[in-house]
């Protein structure tokens, strides 16, 4: 073959492989809808785990085919120049070729095992960019205007989609709508009126809940306005209304699994949702839709972004110092990452691919809220200067096969990108008085939650949990993370010294709620709903937010 038809059959096999990918991912989603009507909680989480490894496989099966069709001429540069010009024409008019690209970028990366980036080869973009935000674009949503009363409003906004299950008692619940809507707004504007509500006519699934997604605007001001629907016994209702951009973070929060929601154009839905959510990294929304590899290529762009921007150095994580991990971090930045060490320290035996597959685990399954979501790259390359002598020395002690120091920069094989979060052990020392209370009991919470959802952390020490900006707390260090259905739980001496590192004062408030957690009964308890399997309901909003039934 020609070297203009060796580059065509290239991309034709990624673009095929990329249909491939969506045509599947899109036929999974699709199931979400009829997944909740139905109640089959366990195909629904099922679901959420085959979606989760599509991108990876048909990337794999590109590669492979590339490989056996080609053969020498699979790793010609000259071939592949063409070949991405090739793909960049045929993903030009297309909703998803945000998308296509990251696709087309994963395949190369994996064939030329690219450190850094290869501007030439891949589809690179550190620039500033817009997201749609279909301001004027109704089949994206749809616009309510308000009509007498707010709850005629919220009445039709109800019934506007079409749910299988009819609503168990449809006037109550618009009644409460309507009630915290006309509570909230004198609140937060000027006046009580409203112009529109905008409303995302995809529904968002996940875990048991779905929910419909809107703005309240007034002028040139908006507002979240989410509605958490469950499927009872007697039929739908309206769990509670979601009003702040706090509570609407939470929705979709790092922290939790990724939402079923069906749209062609996937830009477009996060454009929406950054309109409502504008704090939150664009690389969250691209993840919280089911797109985690496009939103690691986003984490990696605003990276740089601010890299060009910034002159603090990276440096050492504050908090104890890991014995299976060296983390690091920027002052100004928000994400820690993370690399496994050459050795781990005693009495810690675990290898680094026990520790991959320990974060495999985490990815692949239903986080509840409890879990932080970790982005793994390969091959990432930074300048030298980027690094403080402290960290450098620090990455080569503990590090040196994952990490190559030059004069000019720093090549990473392999890492992990997490959101930063308030390492709980220090947040009991540095915080006094409700908040320290409250962290310590949603500390017990959180290890509950875990447990119902077959997970157990295995090292229960406050340094291995964090405390995030809704005062949260949630576990981050997973070399020890395992099902709970793994494990065996007797009763044994000195059961309070699994919580030895808890405050004197905190330990007391502890126990008051969760003594219950140094009994073997209650892990047993536990273990065996599981086994039953119960799927218990995880709320990613305050219990006090919840309409009462």
């Amino acid at each position: 073959m020609t070297e203009s038809l060796q580059a065509r059959v290239i991309a034709t096999i990624i673009r095929e492989a990329f249909d491939d990918f969506h045509h599947e991912f899109h036929g999974i989603t699709r199931r979400a809808q009829s997944r909740f009507e139905r109640r089959e909680w366990l195909d629904a989480q099922a679901d959420a785990t085959e979606r989760l490894d599509l991108f990876r496989t048909h990337v794999g099966h590109a590669v492979e085919q590339i490989a056996t069709e080609l053969e020498s001429a699979a790793t010609r540069r000259g071939v592949w120049l063409e070949a991405k010009a090739a793909f960049a024409r045929w993903v030009a008019g297309r909703n998803d070729f945000e998308i296509a690209e990251t696709f087309f970028n994963s395949v190369t990366r994996r064939v030329f095992t690219t450190v850094g980036v290869d501007d030439n080869l891949e589809f690179v973009w550190f620039g500033a960019s817009s997201l749609p935000r279909g301001a004027d674009n109704h089949a994206l949503f749809e616009v309510h205007h308000p009509p007498e009363t707010t709850v005629d409003m919220v009445r039709s906004i109800l019934t506007a989609y079409d749910f299988a299950v009819p609503f168990a008692d449809l006037e109550r619940d618009a009644h409460r709508v309507a009630e915290r809507l006309d509570t909230r707004l004198p609140e937060v504007w000027d006046t009580p009126t409203l112009d529109t509500i905008d409303m995302l006519r995809p529904v968002f699934y996940r875990n048991k809940g779905a929910y419909l997604i809107g703005r309240v605007r007034a002028r040139n001001r908006i507002i979240p306005f989410i509605l958490p629907l469950l499927n009872t016994s007697s039929g739908l209702v309206v769990d509670s209304v979601l009003l702040t951009e706090s509570d609407a973070s939470r929705i979709f929060s790092f922290t939790r699994s990724y939402f079923h929601v069906e749209w062609p154009n996937p830009a477009e839905l996060v454009g929406f949702l950054k309109s409502v959510l504008p704090m939150k990294p664009i690389a969250e929304l691209f993840n919280s839709i089911g797109y985690p590899s496009h939103g690691k290529t986003m984490l990696y762009r605003a990276l740089y972004r601010h890299l060009a921007n910034s002159t603090d150095e990276f440096e050492p994580a504050r908090g104890v110092k890991g014995s299976v991990m060296t983390v690091f971090t920027r002052p100004s930045y928000d994400v820690v990452f993370k690399i496994i060490k050459d050795r781990v320290d005693p009495p810690k035996t675990i290898t680094p691919q026990q520790v991959r597959a320990k974060y495999r685990l985490v990815e692949r399954h239903d986080r509840v809220g409890r879990m932080v979501d970790a982005l793994e790259f390969e091959n990432l390359s930074f300048d030298r200067d980027r690094f403080s002598d402290e960290l450098v020395d620090e990455l080569l002690a503990t590090a040196r096969r994952s990490v190559r120091v030059t004069a000019q920069h720093v090549v990473i094989a392999h890492l992990y990108a997490e959101r930063r979060l308030y390492p709980l052990d220090l947040y009991l020392r540095e915080v006094s008085g409700a908040r320290a209370r409250h962290a310590v009991l949603d500390y017990g919470r959180a290890i509950k939650d875990l447990a119902s959802a077959d997970i157990f952390p295995g090292d229960l020490s406050t340094k291995n949990f964090g405390v995030t900006r809704h005062g949260t707390v949630v576990v981050y260090d997973y070399d020890a993370i395992c099902l709970l259905s793994d494990y065996r739980f007797r009763p044994i001496p000195e059961a309070l010294r699994c919580f030895a590192d808890l405050p004197d004062a905190l330990r007391e408030v502890f126990l008051g709620e969760h003594a219950d957690l140094l009994t073997a009964d209650f892990w047993q308890d536990v273990q065996e709903r599981n086994a039953e399997g119960d799927v218990l309901d995880f709320f990613p909003y305050p219990q006090e937010l919840r309409f009462t039934r």
